[in-house]
């Protein structure tokens, strides 16, 4: 949503609030700007803070002779309301909504190997490469910053891969909140994704975390002759012992 000045008159006052009613990403910072035509005050406070707490104050810088007044709110980390007190006066209160791009916050995978293999099922903690033995399943679950509508893990080439939601309230976009996301796949192939996120408005992740899985083949097993060493020749009534290794 786009911003909204304010404007306000009363007693030969008239003025304008740059941005008036706004949204912004979290920990940005918020420059408040208030304009008089007309007769001009000799000082501008801005009031601010969460909705229903005491406002903090804050008096604005004016620049030179113009009849403007203004002030920076730095690294704005949630919703606040403000105002602007002057000569006894005070404009209405303007509203200053924060929102995040969505971002991934952390990533475990489960492997369940072969049943040849005869290896355990392994847990990886927060990680974004695997190496798998082929056949293995692959099981991804993916902590987001919030719900989103959209999450993918998108490949060079070839189709897209969706996420599904794996817990309360991630598929809600509208929510905030962490949110779990999983995809479950066989290690066939070596793969290399991007995430890419989505939530309700259409803000997408600004950097996209690879996912890399690296798959080691099922290869024919190799043989080594052990005994004997070297060629030998048997008569058809004879027996050999023979030794070999096998990896």
């Amino acid at each position: 949503r786009g911003p909204r000045r304010g404007v306000l008159g009363a007693s030969g006052y008239s003025v304008t609030v740059t941005p008036g009613d706004t949204a912004v990403e979290q920990g940005s910072p918020v420059v408040i700007v208030a304009r008089f035509d007309g007769r001009v005050p000799a000082e501008a406070v801005l009031a601010y803070g969460p909705a229903g707490r005491p406002a903090e104050r804050m008096t604005l810088t004016r620049t030179l002779a113009d009849p403007v007044f203004g002030g920076i709110l730095q690294a704005v980390q949630s919703d606040l309301v403000y105002r602007i007190e002057y000569a006894g006066r005070t404009t209405r209160d303007y509203r200053i909504q924060t929102y995040e791009h969505p971002r991934l916050t952390r990533a475990d995978a489960r492997i369940v190997y072969p049943e040849y293999t005869q290896l355990p099922e392994k847990v990886l903690q927060d990680t974004r490469q695997i190496i798998a033995v082929e056949g293995s399943q692959v099981t991804w679950t993916l902590t987001l910053n919030m719900p989103v509508t959209t999450a993918r893990l998108v490949p060079r080439e070839g189709p897209a891969l969706d996420l599904l939601p794996d817990g309360p309230g991630s598929d809600m976009g509208s929510v905030r909140g962490p949110a779990t996301y999983a995809i479950s796949l066989t290690a066939a192939q070596t793969q290399r994704w991007e995430l890419r996120l989505a939530d309700s408005r259409g803000r997408t992740n600004k950097v996209p975390d690879r996912f890399v899985l690296e798959v080691q083949k099922n290869l024919p097993p190799q043989v080594r002759p052990v005994f004997p060493g070297q060629d030998v020749q048997v008569s058809p009534l004879e027996e050999l012992d023979l030794e070999v290794e096998v990896s």
